[in-house]
């Protein structure tokens, strides 16, 4: 009886183990929204700049299809990672659910602002969603330095200051169609590259 307990005990112990050293895996989750952020920003600058001829609304319709197209692969990425015991690990669970936090955070804003925008009799209005830019990246520099210190050891300290400038670039940009161009730079360089690097240590780990 007290081997079987002993057995129990050291099964219980390894998996506590392995969920401790688990790798994060928040990686997908961060391609997917870098991607699809990062494509509906340039969309964006194309359209303003006018070198592609679309009615204004297509603006709205650009950033309506790839945000829902993202919340589909993100349920999708979710359901996938149920399997795997990592998943539940306190650096796991920590990460999602600032990056959850944030996510729920920009996009209650996102929708507030266009929400304001077009029922306000004034064009101008249109130009508070060009907070949305500084914002998220302040957002994103949180969420990464968070990340950081719920498992020390993964390296994305450096992109959460790299997120940190690109808040106050895309700040002074407010107003500017180079804002979204400048923008979907910053997705690449402070959410896309941390996301691969995520990527790579669970692929290393398997």
């Amino acid at each position: 009886m007290n081997e079987m307990k002993l057995e129990e005990l050291a099964r219980l112990r390894d998996i506590a183990e392995k969920g401790r050293n688990a790798p994060l895996l928040g990686g997908s989750y961060m391609l997917i929204w870098g991607a699809v952020i990062s494509l509906a920003l340039l969309i964006h600058w194309v359209i303003l700049m006018g070198y592609i001829e679309l009615p204004e609304y297509f603006l709205a319709i650009n950033w309506l299809v790839l945000i829902g197209a993202g919340w589909a692969l993100s349920l999708w990425t979710g359901v996938k990672q149920q399997s795997n015991s990592g998943t539940y690990s306190f650096g796991n669970q920590t990460a999602n659910n600032v990056w959850a936090s944030a996510g729920a955070f920009l996009t209650i804003l996102a929708v507030s602002l266009f929400a304001y925008a077009a029922a306000a009799d004034d064009q101008g209005a249109w130009t508070m969603l060009s907070i949305m830019a500084p914002v998220s990246f302040g957002s994103y520099s949180i969420a990464l330095n968070a990340t950081h210190v719920a498992a020390p050891g993964n390296g994305l300290r450096a992109f959460a200051y790299i997120s940190l400038g690109f808040c106050v670039v895309t700040a002074l940009l407010i107003g500017s169609s180079l804002q979204y161009l400048v923008a979907a730079g910053g997705m690449l360089l402070s959410v896309i590259l941390p996301g691969l690097k995520l990527q790579r240590s669970v692929q290393h780990s398997d």
